[in-house]
């Protein structure tokens, strides 16, 4: 055998019959740059080859094995099984280790070689580069056909990984066209283009699909040949998935739909099963004919034929008759869930109709076959008339007697009557009842029964609190006083005031009666047994008659003098109180730093204790006169502290040096105070280098000037250096300030004061004029609103008088900033005082009925009122007091009339409104009712004047399961109550919000993109859009993604996801 220089390896490697690895036949071939010459003696001879890409041309002519060696007789041929010897080496026996090292072979024909140039580029400098980055051993070889072929050794990733790179550098692209329907495309390109970058990466190729708005169908593949084969592969495979699935849409008459879904849905469920099929049919509150069929291509068809001969069949056979029945009863019919209605179709094949909530139609249509619409009425009248409504006039706070704690009696009579529903309305005195009649009429008189009990045994009263500042001393500090009475006398106490209810037990039951005006209620309210309630009330009169009495006085005294009041361990302070009948002194607390002290008692007691306290705090005050004097540094440095002694001794006042070092703090009588300070003036004017200057800045100013507690002077002497600031007592109306120090720390300061006063009064002009007190509240506004607004719009400060009750005249209100700004500011108060000195009263007689539309609530209507109509405050009589029918009004002429025919109109819309019922599924409601959509059902409520209830969800009981079916009938039911062309426009309000699910077919592979990371893209597109969007269970592989929400908002979600298909 001879291999020649071109073509030795391809023929080694492609040639069986060259090298035989376990035979015997002498041959010759090249490996790894070796020529090999096996001989049938068993000898290698090894001939070098250095160039690694040409073999060895030597050649030899070997004598035949058969001739040189002769079989022997008997003996074994060749390829006779040779006999195996029971004793053979431990060698022999041991597994062999194959090596990881695989080899391959690439080959590039002359018509797919990619035209380079020869000589700007070595072929074997690309295979060492490709060697080095995937770890292989690459062998070139140039047949005579002009091909190349690459021998590459390796692992198997590697081996893949230089033959990609060998294509590329080696091998010239070629392109290819395939039709693929339009739209499969946007599954070959998966989400945001990765499953085209994944399938490029696979195989090696470029994919250029056609743009959407393109008509062709063509995608073009370039690659390599075998690439591109790979890639029409896996495209053609991704396009007949697809083809295998299809949807099927059919039109039938919405009449015929519950035939196609069966009683509780067994026909469908049968259809969906035996089909493998998805047929989605539109609710029933849905005016849709469209029935949609999903699935295998296969299932669609027969799913597609199933229904249709169930509608053929009902269209040809059946009848319809007609009943009519009370509108309130049709929920009976309807039954929980629907039940009702698909126990009838169960038992006689027959279609309920029921008109909508909504609508005025009485009449009832069943539709069947006609021997069987006899069975179906008579069921329809058995179900109609089983069960009944009854309602019992009851006062609320009875209601929380029935139910017991946490329900627990009233446990007793749903276990009693479990397919009765009980419907508790504290705030309109009234229970409902609902259920099979003879239940409802047992169970509404055991109510009755019980009510009557707890009315004869049990005693409410009502006492009004006329000052709203008594509260806090009924109720004590936490609720001490409160608690006291409750044990001395087991009667429950509430006092009702604007901060809410004080309940010596906590909470606040419901069916609070209120007697409140449009700020709040203020009454207590005390229940019990009659001996306790007659007790406590007693107390509680008592103790109103003594505050009544008690008067609260406001004293400022220094904080420097309270700890000498006080006394050490409070025995001075218990001394005074002793001797006025223990009057209550409160003092401020260290951390709110004020100097209020407060004396509350009887008239005469608080007066006599606030006279000796005035006194004694006037006598601190004489014998603790205060001056602070500023020094100049000389002063000190050169008299030293001796002559502060001398001083000290010869005046009988105390001097302290302040904290700073900069001043002399004299304390004493006045007139000793005085002294000391004339000699420490004196000596400071007797320094060498001294200068002292006056100036005028106006006394109206010196407040401003000096800044708080002195603060600016301190400031300006402490930039200007040696220099004293010398203003005049306040109140004595000199204009002359004092300017001590040396030359040039005087000049200085000279200049900063004058700049400071010109700021000042340029832009601290102040107008003081006198308000009622009454009107401040108003003026201010709530949290400072009206007052607030004022100074932000004209840059001016307003300051009103905070003084205490003594004082009444202290009415003062000062205005300051520029001169323009404050008399703009001016005219505007003035303007709002007038409105609000034209206020007067108003009386009006309503019928006690209408009472509790106003204070429901929290007095909803009486705060709307008084927002809308200029602050019109109404006042209604206590709820204990029936008879009286009178309120009254308080505002401005103007707004009064406005506001009473608002309160007319009120109570006219009450007596004309009416309440009509909405059917949603109950499924919804908490979507309705949440965070979005529950400022847009508040928003209804208060367009249309109407009055929105969804019904209370519940949560299962095990042992109530029977009642809560018969009430499931209720759980979908919404009323809207009002005027009724009212209810009507908040009915289609309502129904807008009711969301809706639409099914959007999605291959399953896709879902997790869509999801993404930790669901943070599927979270974003729900809050974005608003919708629920549901995923089936990774288990069932299914495509079908449920989108819930508003019918714009799902479209848009809808088109959101199918964008991200493209």
């Amino acid at each position: 055998m001879e291999c020649t220089t071109a073509g030795c390896l391809e023929n080694v490697l492609t040639d069986p019959n060259s090298v035989q690895l376990n035979g015997s036949d002498a041959g010759e071939h090249v490996l790894n740059g070796l020529a090999h010459t096996v001989n049938n003696a068993g000898g290698i001879e090894m001939i070098e080859n250095n160039d690694p890409t040409i073999a060895s041309t030597s050649t030899k002519t070997v004598p035949n094995y058969d001739d040189v060696f002769p079989a022997l007789p008997g003996g074994p041929t060749i390829g006779d099984p040779m006999p195996i010897s029971l004793h053979q080496s431990s060698m022999s026996s041991r597994p062999k280790i194959r090596s990881r090292t695989e080899n391959s072979i690439y080959r590039v024909v002359p018509e797919e070689l990619r035209s380079r140039n020869r000589r700007s580029e070595d072929p074997s400098k690309i295979c060492a580069l490709i060697m080095s980055k995937t770890g292989t051993k690459i062998q070139l070889t140039y047949p005579k056909d002009g091909s190349l072929t690459f021998l590459i050794s390796g692992t198997a990733a590697s081996i893949s990984q230089a033959q990609r790179m060998l294509a590329k550098e080696f091998e010239a692209p070629i392109s290819h066209s395939i039709p693929i329907p339009k739209e499969h495309h946007r599954l070959i390109l998966g989400k945001a283009g990765k499953k085209l970058f994944d399938l490029e990466n696979a195989t090696q190729t470029k994919i250029q699909i056609p743009k959407q708005d393109e008509k062709s169908e063509m995608i073009r593949i370039t690659g390599t040949r075998e690439a591109i084969e790979k890639a029409v592969q896996e495209i053609q495979s991704i396009s007949s998935d697809a083809y295998s699935r299809s949807i099927e849409r059919i039109s039938i008459p919405k009449i015929y739909h519950p035939f196609i879904v069966g009683p509780f849905g067994q026909v469908l469920d049968q259809i969906q099963k035996e089909t493998g099929a998805k047929v989605n049919i539109p609710p029933p509150s849905v005016p849709k004919d469209e029935i949609i069929i999903k699935g295998d291509r296969k299932g669609c068809e027969l799913a597609y034929e199933r229904v249709k001969a169930i509608y053929e069949e009902k269209n040809r056979r059946c009848e319809t008759i007609t009943a009519k029945i009370k509108k309130s009863q049709h929920k009976f019919i309807f039954g929980p869930k629907g039940n009702t209605l698909n126990e009838i179709m169960q038992l006689t094949g027959v279609s309920v109709e029921i008109p909508a909530s909504d609508s005025n139609i009485d009449q009832i249509v069943l539709r069947g076959e006609p021997d069987q619409l006899p069975k179906a009425l008579s069921l329809l009248y058995e179900k109609t008339y089983s069960e009944r409504e009854e309602e019992i006039e009851m006062p609320g706070w009875i209601h929380r007697h029935i139910l017991g704690p946490k329900g627990v009696k009233f446990q007793e009579l749903s276990l009693e009557f479990p397919k009765v529903n009980v419907s508790f309305e504290a705030e309109e005195n009234r229970i409902k009842l609902s259920g099979p009649e003879n239940d409802v009429q047992k169970a509404t008189e055991l109510i009755r029964q019980r009510g009557e009990e707890i009315a004869k045994q049990l005693s409410v009263e009502e006492i009004k609190v006329s000052n709203p500042n008594h509260i806090k001393y009924i109720v004590g500090r936490n609720g001490a006083n409160l608690k006291h009475i409750h044990e001395d006398t087991k009667a429950n106490i509430q006092v009702i005031g604007d901060d809410g209810v004080n309940d010596v037990k906590g909470g606040n039951p419901s069916g609070l009666s209120k007697s409140i005006s449009a700020t709040g209620g203020r009454f207590i309210r005390i229940e019990g047994s009659h001996e306790s309630v007659a007790k406590a009330k007693k107390e509680l009169v008592q103790l109103l008659e003594k505050l009544k009495n008690e008067v609260t006085l406001e004293l400022l005294i220094e904080r420097r003098f309270h700890g000498q009041i006080i006394g050490p361990k409070g025995e001075k302070i218990r001394d005074i109180r002793n001797k006025f009948n223990q009057v209550m002194i409160m003092f401020p607390e260290l951390k709110d730093q004020s100097e209020k002290v407060v004396i509350r008692g009887a008239k005469q007691d608080a007066e006599n204790c606030y006279e000796y306290l005035s006194k004694l705090n006037k006598e601190l005050l004489v014998n603790n006169y205060r001056y602070e004097v500023p020094i100049l540094k000389q002063f000190l440095q050169f008299q030293g502290k001796d002559i502060l002694k001398k001083i000290r001794e010869e005046t009988g006042a105390r001097l302290e040096l302040g904290n700073n070092g900069e001043s002399i703090i004299i304390t004493g009588i006045q007139d000793k105070v005085e002294k000391a300070h004339e000699r420490i003036q004196a000596l400071q004017n007797n320094l060498s280098d001294m200068s002292q200057v006056d100036i005028m800045i106006p006394s109206r100013i010196h407040n401003y000037m000096l800044g708080t507690k002195g603060s600016n002077i301190r400031a300006v002497m402490q930039e200007c250096g040696d220099v004293i600031i010398t203003f005049p007592p306040e109140g004595s109306g000199s204009d002359r300030v004092g300017i001590r120090g040396t030359k040039d720390s005087v000049q200085k300061a000279k200049q900063l004061l004058l700049k400071m006063s010109n700021d000042f009064q340029t832009n601290n002009y102040s107008e003081e004029f006198k308000v009622n007190v009454e009107h401040h509240r108003y003026l201010i506004g709530k949290n400072g609103c009206n007052i607030n607004k004022l100074r932000d719009q004209h840059n001016v400060r307003v300051q009103f008088s905070s003084d205490n009750k003594l004082n009444k005249e202290d009415d003062r209100v000062v205005i300051t900033g520029k001169k323009e700004d404050v008399q703009t500011a001016r005219t505007i108060l003035e303007a709002k005082i007038k409105e609000l000195e034209n206020v007067t009263e108003l009386q009006m007689r309503m019928d006690p009925k209408y009472h509790h539309l106003f204070v429901a609530r929290r007095a909803a209507l009486c705060k709307q009122i008084f927002e809308e109509y200029g602050g019109v405050n109404i006042t209604f009589p206590s709820q204990s007091d029936k008879n009286n029918d009178k309120i009254i009004l308080k505002g401005s002429k103007e707004c009064l009339e406005a506001a009473k025919q608002r309160i007319l109109e009120i109570v006219d819309d009450y007596e004309s409104q009416v309440t009509i019922e909405v059917e949603i599924d109950a499924q919804y409601h908490r979507l309705i009712l949440s965070s979005r959509s529950k400022n847009e059902v508040n928003a209804l409520q208060q367009n249309f004047d109407v009055k929105i209830k969804f019904p209370q969800f519940t949560k299962p009981d095990l042992q109530s399961q029977e009642s809560d079916k018969i009430n499931d009938n209720r759980s979908n039911i919404v009323t809207i109550s009002g005027r009724k062309e009212n209810c009507e426009k908040a009915r289609e309000g309502l129904l807008a919000l009711v969301p809706v699910t639409i099914e959007l077919s999605v291959p399953f592979e896709f879902h997790r993109f869509i999801i993404g990371q930790k669901g943070v893209e599927v979270r974003d597109l729900m809050e974005k859009y608003d919708v629920n969007i549901r995923f089936p269970p990774s288990a069932n592989k299914s495509d079908i993604i449920v989108i819930t929400g508003r019918q714009s908002n799902v479209e848009d979600a809808k088109n959101a996801l199918e964008k991200k298909m493209i």
